[in-house]
């Protein structure tokens, strides 16, 4: 997926390979959303998306407390990752908030 969008600084081209969306648990603009359906490799779609769309305004209901154990520092085999903050991590060990679906292994 190729993201192209325009700040006042700058024009940039975010790319990322989206391996295996799910349209119920992953978040994504309802127009984006819309448009993505019934696509297959290779296609493309254009959907103009105000930022607010994009990045959610912050909510102290998303801000969670998590104990040490429940990060995997040995998720990419090889390193060792440390948590940071400010970092979205989505297979964190005995969260009740996620989804089963999202805690499932690739």
């Amino acid at each position: 997926m190729n993201l192209s969008w325009q700040s006042q600084f700058a024009s940039h081209v975010d790319c990322y390979f989206a391996e295996k969306v799910n349209f119920w648990r992953d978040f994504l603009p309802q127009a984006l959303q819309e448009a993505l359906m019934d696509k297959t490799v290779g296609d493309e779609v254009k959907v103009p998306l105000p930022h607010d769309d994009i990045i959610l305004p912050h909510s102290s209901h998303n801000i969670f407390t998590l104990q040490r154990s429940q990060f995997n520092r040995n998720f990419l085999h090889g390193r060792m990752l440390d948590p940071r903050l400010g970092r979205f991590y989505p297979k964190i060990k005995n969260f009740c908030k996620m989804f089963r679906e999202a805690l499932k292994k690739n």
